[in-house]
């Protein structure tokens, strides 16, 4: 199973972003505020534990349109209060890898932490998404 996405504005499809190793302070308004200099942001889903309620680090980020979704993975490797994130979309495998050329890998799933299976992000798991609209 991989990361949803949407029907974008022009009919076609609009992959959820993955964004990995983001500060734990960070709110779902502050991502959307990173995001939106590259467009819409549609929505911002914060993983969450199922336990504490606690931010995981990680998110998926939904953009209005596939352009700016590929815009918007310029995010990668920028920092985000004081942390470098990871921003690409979900393999089949749950790993994070790059948007235009799916081959590469920016983070393997197996890492401990982040978008994993574990985490909820994009299968069912012991975690939660948490979704500020």
């Amino acid at each position: 199973a991989t990361a949803g996405g949407a029907s974008g504005g022009d009919g076609g499809f609009v992959p959820d972003l993955a964004v990995d190793n983001v500060p734990y302070h960070t709110t779902a308004d502050q991502l959307r505020e990173h995001f939106s200099q590259f467009g819409t942001v549609t929505r911002v889903s914060l993983a969450t534990s199922d336990r504490s309620g606690a931010f995981l680090g990680c998110a998926l980020v939904r953009m209005a349109t596939f352009a700016e979704a590929v815009r918007a993975s310029d995010m990668h490797g920028k920092v985000i209060g004081g942390e470098e994130v990871v921003v690409g979309v979900l393999d089949p495998e749950l790993n994070i890898v790059s948007i235009l050329d799916s081959g590469i890998v920016l983070q393997e799933a197996s890492r401990g932490g982040g978008v994993s299976e574990g985490a909820g992000m994009a299968v069912a798991g012991s975690g939660g998404v948490s979704e500020g609209a």
